[in-house]
């Protein structure tokens, strides 16, 4: 591990020499012949944090040396620090040729809106204002580009809270009974915690990059059906239908109630979909987020699953379901299916009310169940990501015995 000169850490940590040698005089910092630890920059940060709150360096010392705090836990849990850099936002902005508009919507996105033009930047917060510099020379628009890091930022912060709760609970809560101090309870988890950090880093970039992939292959199947039909390349076999469900307003309640009761709501979510899933013969293929895909065999079993999660979601007082169903030939690698006849059936759920089942000319056309429901159609409609328009259909329910 490289040490660092006093004027290493005083960049990185976004202070003067003179405060750099204060603090190590009063023992928040620890040096070795005029050298310090990559760690004590995040000491640095931290000391000048609490002291926007009215914390004088003075008391972290004196409180510091007679053991009633301690910052040694950094050195297991964060040591290699984010520095800050010595280029600042204005130069930034200015070396990489970004719009104001661009800047402050990024900024809006990292919580830096407010950071003064001569304010030193973060490593972190330079590289992705280079990485979006790079997708717009590459002809990405403005406009894309915020919805795009806004979406991932969200994402993330999803991420992070729920790994967050997990250190809450696992770790912290039982310190925490046991009568531990603040102090302790950090310095028992903090190598406990930068293992979990790492385990979670990784589970992200392999989930980011299998997501991805899977999307990619779904570009590449949809432009090479389309191109097959094109030339008129007929398949043969079977058109076991795919069907996409959610539960209407669980964004809304996972802001509303939290998170905690919106994972339990979609727990039961779950359990209703699976009940009705199997009894029609089917099976759940993922889940995804709020809603879940399921395959079957044909049309008929999916209506009738589809129907049975309607009632299953409003006898456990759950908010009401919706779905979409589709029929076609699917392409399947790795469990999973593929191809537009998949997207059209997410995208007909996306497009479904509340207590609402919308289908395709393809399923009703190979409905074999009776006359106990008809379909009423709704005409032909728009899908985000479809090219064509699509005519759909609801799935209702004769009146009477």
């Amino acid at each position: 591990m490289r040490e660092l000169s006093v004027a290493e850490v005083a960049v990185a940590g976004g202070t003067t020499e003179e405060t750099v040698t204060r603090l190590a005089e009063l023992g928040v910092l620890s040096q070795t012949d005029g050298r310090f630890r990559p760690s004590d920059v995040r000491r640095v940060r931290l000391v000048l944090a609490l002291a926007t709150s009215g914390l004088p360096f003075e008391a972290i010392g004196e409180a510091i040396g007679d053991g009633r705090i301690s910052f040694d836990f950094i050195d297991d849990l964060a040591p290699n620090p984010i520095p800050l850099l010595p280029e600042t936002q204005h130069e930034l902005v200015e070396r990489l040729g970004l719009s104001a508009e661009l800047a402050r919507g990024l900024g809006t996105i990292l919580g830096t809106c407010s950071l003064p033009d001569d304010q030193q930047v973060r490593s972190d917060h330079a590289e992705l204002f280079e990485l979006v510099a790079a997708a717009q020379a590459g002809g990405a628009p403005d406009e894309m580009l915020i919805r795009v890091i806004r979406a991932t930022a969200e994402s993330m912060r999803h991420v992070v809270d729920a790994q967050r709760d997990f250190v809450e609970t696992a770790l912290m809560e039982p310190l925490a009974e046991t009568g531990a101090s603040p102090t302790e309870m950090l310095t028992a988890t903090a190598s406990t915690r930068r293992r979990y950090r790492d385990l979670g880093r990784r589970s992200v970039e392999l989930l980011l990059d299998r997501f991805a992939d899977e999307a990619i292959f779904q570009n590449i199947v949809e432009m090479m059906e389309d191109a097959l039909d094109e030339q008129r390349v007929t398949r043969q076999g079977a058109s076991p239908a795919i069907a996409f469900m959610d539960l209407s307003g669980y964004t809304r309640l996972a802001e509303e109630a939290g998170d905690h009761e919106a994972a339990s709501q979609a727990a039961r979510f779950i359990e209703a979909v699976e009940a009705a899933t199997s009894g029609a013969g089917g099976r759940l293929v993922k889940v995804l987020g709020d809603g879940v895909m399921l395959h079957f065999a044909d049309s008929d079993s999916a209506i009738h699953a589809a129907l049975g999660v309607l009632g299953r979601v409003h006898e456990a007082g759950l908010p009401p379901a919706r779905g979409g169903v589709n029929s076609g030939p699917m392409v399947r690698r790795d469990g999973d299916y593929f191809g537009s006849v998949v997207n059209v059936a997410a995208r007909a759920a996306d497009y479904a009310r509340p207590h609402e089942i919308l289908v395709t000319q393809e399923v009703v056309d190979s409905w074999t169940g009776g006359d106990r429901l008809y379909f009423r159609g709704i005409g032909a409609v728009s899908l985000k990501n479809v090219k064509r328009r699509v005519e759909l259909f609801q799935v209702l329910l004769r009146e009477g015995p």
